[in-house]
C-alpha cells in the first residue's frame, strides 16, 4: 500500500522527521516499509510563473513567443501550446530541469528565437497524460512558489507491506494512528459535520437486505443536484500522491475517502436505478452482469449482488456495474457504504479473478462500525466539490450490531511474557492511543474494549503484543530461559540439505526458492508421478496458487524466463531444494523432497578468457556426479531413459544408484520450452532426496596417495548407436579386474570409417597396483579381457 507523507501529516504531526525516518518508525511498529520514493521526480525546480505577454513567432505559424516571470527578471520562452495566453499563471521549468521522458532543458534557439526554459503541460511534469495544452493554474497562484508545494505534491511515497491481519492499517488514518502512538503525538481526525438541506432520504430511495449473514450492514445516503466534472486541484493532488489517476469529482471523492479512512464506498447514478431502490441478495444460478471494466461476468454462487428493480447493478464489495455508473449527466448520487463478511468477498473475488481496492479491504475485514463516518465524510465532500444538497437522514440496515470485544489483561502475565515490567501508565497511554478503551482496572489488571476496526486482536496475548510493539521491542531485554535437558535427536535431514546446498553453491550454482503452490494448468502440464493427482487447496489466495506443485521444473523455468527476458545474465546455473506434492486418495497425500538443477545459456562469462561455450548435457551430468561423490555416494549410473511425460527432448537419462532409479535429467523438450516462452535450450536434472540420503556412506575411508605409477591405455570400441556409453563403461569396469582404477570416456565419434548406425566410443583406461609397478603384459591381459567382455555384451569391435 502507498502512503503519502504530505497526506499523512494531516493526521499526525511529523515534525522534523523526514520520509525515511517515518518509514523506519513504522517498520519498528510492525508496519513494514519496503521503500521511500519521490512520486513526482520531475517537479523539483518547477515554479509558478505568470505569462506577461504572448506574441506570434516571426518564423513559425504554430509557435508563440512568451514573456514570462517567476518573480525575477522576465524571460523569453517559445511555446507551442494553443491555450497559452497573457495573464495566465503557469508551470515554468528553468534551463537545467529534467522533465518526463528524460529531456533536460537547454537554452537554445527555436526557429531563430532563444527560449529560456519551458511552459509545461501535465505529461511533461509527470502529473497527467494531457499534452494538448499547458497547465493553467488558478489566478491566485503565487508567482515564484515551487509548483510542488502549491499543488500539494511536495511529498514522498512510502510503500508499506501490510500483513493480512492488519486491515486497520490500510488507510492514512490507520497508519497515522500507529505513528501517533509510537511518537506520542496527537491523532487528528477530520471533523465531519453533515449539512442535510435536502428532502428526507425516504422520498428518494429504499434499501432491503435479504442476506444479512453476507451483508450485515448497508448504509445509503443521497446527494441531489450534483454537477459531475473535474475535481479540484487539492483532491487530484492527493490521489496522484498515492498513484491514482483522477476520474471525476464523484468517483474521486469515494477513492479519497477509501484511502483516508480505509472504508470502501460506491456511488450510483440514482436516476439510472430501476424503481430507484436498492435490494441486496445472493446471486441467482447462471446470473451475469457487466461490471465497470466493461467485462460481462458470470456470478459464482453465493455472490452478494446489489440490485435495483430490474436486476443486478453491482457486485457487492468488489465492483460496480456499467448500467448504474456515474456519468456527465448524473444529477443524483446514491452513496453506498456497507460491511460485507470477509469470507464471502474473498470467495467471490477469487472465483471471479477480480481483485479491487474495495475487495482487498473487505476480504481482510473492514470496520462494521466505521461505515457511518465514511459515508458522512463522502457526502460532505461531495456537496463541496460537486455542489448539490445532502438528503435529510440516511438509511442504515444493521439488524445485529457488532459490539467491541472485551479482553482481560493481566499485568503479571504481561510481565512474564515480555520479561520486563512495563510501567502501568505506559500501558494505558499506548492502548488509548490505539483507541482501545480501558473499561475497568484494578491492581491485577484491566478489562480492555477492543475497537471493531481491530479484528486481529482477540486474545490477551494480542493485547500484550500491541503494548510490546509500541513500547519498543528494543526495550525488551534478552534473557536466558531455563530449560530441561532432553535426549538429543539428530536432525540428519536438515544437516543433509544444508550440506547439499553448500556443495551446489560451491560448484558455482545459485539457489532459488519458489512458491510451493501453483495453478491447476501448470500442475497438469508437468508431473513428477502420474499415479498421483494434484493436491487442491480449500483456502487459496488466488486461482493461480490453488494447487500444490507437482514438479520443481515449472518454477525453475519461470526463473529462467524472467532472467533471460531482463537480460540479467547470458547464462544461468541455478538449483532448488524443495518438496512436491501428490494426492494418493481422498485421505492420503504424499510429499517428495527433491533437488533440481538447471543450466541455460553461456557456460562462461563475458570475458575474453572465458570462451564462448554454452552449457550442455555433459556439464549437467558432471554437476550431478560431482555432488554424488562429495556426499559420499557411489558414482551414479547414467543410462538412456524413455521419457513418457514429455518433459525432456532428445537427450534424456535416468540417474540410478545400483538398481534404484533416483532421478532423471535431460534437455527440456521444445514443446515445453515454447509453453514456458523460452528460446534457449535448458538442461535440468531432478533427484529425489530420500534415496540418496539413505544410500550415502556414513563411514568415509581415506585413501593414501599411490606409491607406484599408473599404467594407461586408450581403447576405442565401435558399438551400435543404441548402446549407451554408460552401459559400455559399466561392462568395462566389471571385467577390468582389481587393478583397473578408472575408465574415462573422452570421445564419441560418428563419421568416416564408422558404419551407418554405429558410433565409436573412446576411453582412457588407468591401471595401478598398490604394491608394485605393473608390467605391460599384465595390463595387456586386462585390456584383452575387457574387450572380450564388450564384444560379448554389446557386440563391440575394436576400432582400427
Amino acid at each position: 500500500m502507498l502512503i503519502s507523507t504530505e497526506w499523512l501529516s494531516n493526521y499526525v504531526d511529523l515534525g522534523d522527521l523526514d520520509a525515511q525516518e517515518v518509514a523506519d518508525r513504522l517498520t519498528f511498529t510492525g508496519l513494514e516499509a519496503e521503500g521511500v520514493t519521490n512520486p513526482f521526480p520531475y517537479l523539483p525546480n518547477v515554479q509558478v510563473g505568470e505569462v506577461l505577454s504572448v506574441e506570434p513567432h516571426p518564423d513559425a505559424d504554430r509557435l508563440t513567443v512568451c514573456t514570462v516571470t517567476v518573480g525575477g527578471d522576465p524571460r523569453t520562452i517559445v511555446c507551442g501550446a494553443p491555450n497559452v495566453a497573457a495573464g495566465q499563471k503557469v508551470a515554468v521549468a528553468p534551463v537545467g530541469a529534467t522533465l518526463a521522458g528524460g529531456i533536460t532543458l537547454e537554452k537554445r534557439k527555436i526557429r531563430g528565437v532563444v527560449s529560456d526554459g519551458m511552459i509545461c503541460a501535465g505529461d511533461e511534469l509527470g502529473i497527467g497524460d494531457d499534452h494538448d495544452g499547458i497547465v493553467v493554474l488558478p489566478e491566485g497562484a503565487p508567482v515564484g512558489e515551487p509548483l510542488a508545494e502549491y499543488v500539494g505534491l511536495a511529498t514522498r511515497q512510502i510503500k508499506l507491506d501490510i500483513t493480512p491481519n492488519r486491515p486497520d492499517a490500510l488507510s492514512h488514518i490507520g497508519v497515522a494512528r500507529d505513528l501517533s502512538a509510537v511518537l506520542g503525538r496527537e491523532l487528528t481526525k477530520p471533523k465531519v459535520t453533515v449539512s442535510e438541506s435536502g428532502p428526507a432520504i425516504e422520498t428518494f430511495t429504499s434499501v432491503t437486505v435479504n442476506c444479512p449473514t453476507e451483508c450485515p450492514r448497508y448504509v445509503a445516503r443521497v446527494v441531489e443536484g450534483v454537477t459531475v466534472g473535474p475535481s479540484p486541484d487539492w483532491l487530484t493532488a492527493r490521489l496522484r500522491s498515492v498513484g491514482l489517476e483522477p476520474i471525476n469529482n464523484i468517483v474521486d471523492v469515494t477513492n479519497y475517502v477509501l484511502h483516508e479512512t480505509g472504508h470502501p464506498l460506491h456511488g450510483f447514478d440514482l436516476d439510472k436505478l430501476a424503481e430507484q431502490r436498492i435490494h441486496v441478495r445472493l446471486s441467482n444460478p447462471d446470473e451475469s452482469m457487466t461490471t465497470l471494466d466493461g467485462e460481462d461476468r458470470k456470478m459464482p454462487q453465493g455472490t452478494v449482488m446489489i440490485c435495483d428493480g430490474d436486476g443486478a447493478v453491482a457486485v457487492g464489495g468488489i465492483m460496480g456495474g456499467e448500467r448504474s455508473k456515474v456519468g456527465e449527466s448524473t444529477k443524483k448520487v446514491l452513496l453506498e457504504a456497507a460491511y460485507f463478511h470477509p469470507s464471502s468477498i474473498r470467495r467471490s473475488s477469487k472465483t471471479l479473478k477480480l481483485q479491487t481496492d474495495a475487495s482487498y479491504r473487505f476480504e481482510r475485514g473492514a470496520d462494521p462500525n466505521g461505515v457511518l463516518i465514511a459515508i458522512d465524510r463522502a457526502a460532505t465532500l461531495l456537496s463541496e466539490v460537486a455542489g448539490g444538497q445532502i438528503a435529510d437522514g440516511r438509511i442504515d440496515v444493521y439488524p445485529t450490531p457488532v459490539e467491541p470485544l472485551k479482553i482481560r489483561l493481566r499485568f503479571d502475565r504481561m510481565d512474564s511474557l515480555l520479561g520486563l515490567k512495563v510501567p502501568r501508565p505506559n500501558i494505558f497511554s499506548l492502548l488509548s492511543a490505539l483507541e482501545f478503551e480501558v473499561d475497568a482496572q484494578d491492581e491485577s489488571g484491566a478489562d480492555v474494549l477492543v475497537p471493531t476496526f481491530r479484528p486481529d486482536v482477540t486474545r490477551e496475548v494480542d493485547l500484550i503484543e500491541e503494548v510490546a510493539r509500541l513500547y519498543g521491542y528494543e526495550n525488551v531485554p534478552a534473557r536466558l530461559v531455563g530449560a530441561v535437558a532432553g535426549a538429543h535427536v539428530a536432525q540428519t535431514s536438515w544437516a543433509f540439505v544444508k550440506e547439499v546446498r553448500r556443495l551446489l553453491v560451491g560448484a558455482g550454482l545459485t539457489e532459488v526458492m519458489n512458491n510451493s503452490m501453483t495453478s491447476p494448468q501448470t500442475a497438469e502440464k508437468i508431473w513428477h508421478h502420474r499415479s498421483h493427482t494434484s493436491v487442491n487447496l480449500a483456502n487459496y489466495s488466488a486461482v493461480d496458487l490453488s494447487v500444490m506443485r507437482t514438479s520443481l521444473v515449472p518454477c525453475l523455468l519461470d526463473v529462467i524466463r524472467h532472467n533471460l527476458n531482463h537480460r540479467a545474465s547470458d547464462g544461468l546455473a541455478i538449483f532448488e531444494v524443495g518438496t512436491i506434492y501428490g494426492q494418493l486418495d481422498d485421505r492420503s497425500t504424499v510429499e517428495t523432497p527433491q533437488i533440481a538443477v538447471a543450466l541455460v545459456g553461456k557456460a562462461g562469462g563475458s570475458r575474453w578468457c572465458d570462451g564462448d561455450r554454452d552449457w550442455d548435457f555433459f556439464d549437467l551430468s558432471g554437476v550431478i556426479q560431482e555432488i554424488f561423490a562429495r556426499i559420499s555416494l557411489d558414482p551414479p549410473q547414467v543410462d538412456a531413459y524413455a521419457d513418457e511425460g514429455g518433459l525432456y527432448g532428445d537427450q534424456s537419462a535416468a540417474i540410478s544408484l545400483g538398481d534404484e532409479m533416483v532421478g532423471t535429467m535431460g534437455v527440456i523438450s521444445p514443446s515445453l520450452l515454447a509453453w514456458a516462452d523460452i528460446d534457449s535450450p535448458v538442461y535440468i536434472a531432478v533427484v529425489d532426496r530420500e534415496p540418496i540420503e539413505r544410500r550415502r556412506k556414513t563411514t568415509q575411508r581415506a585413501t593414501p596417495p599411490p606409491k607406484f605409477p599408473a599404467a594407461e591405455r586408450d581403447l576405442a570400441l565401435v558399438v551400435d548407436e543404441k548402446v549407451s556409453a554408460g552401459s559400455l563403461v559399466k561392462t568395462l569396469e566389471s571385467s577390468g579386474g582389481d587393478w583397473l582404477e578408472s575408465v574415462t570416456v573422452f570421445d564419441i565419434y560418428r563419421g568416416q570409417g564408422v558404419s551407418e548406425g554405429q558410433k565409436s566410443v573412446a576411453g582412457a583406461l588407468k591401471f595401478r597396483a598398490p604394491d608394485r609397478t605393473l608390467a605391460d603384459d599384465e595390463v595387456d591381459e586386462a585390456v584383452l579381457r575387457m574387450i572380450a567382455s564388450a564384444e560379448k555384451e554389446h557386440d563391440a569391435t575394436v576400432r582400427s
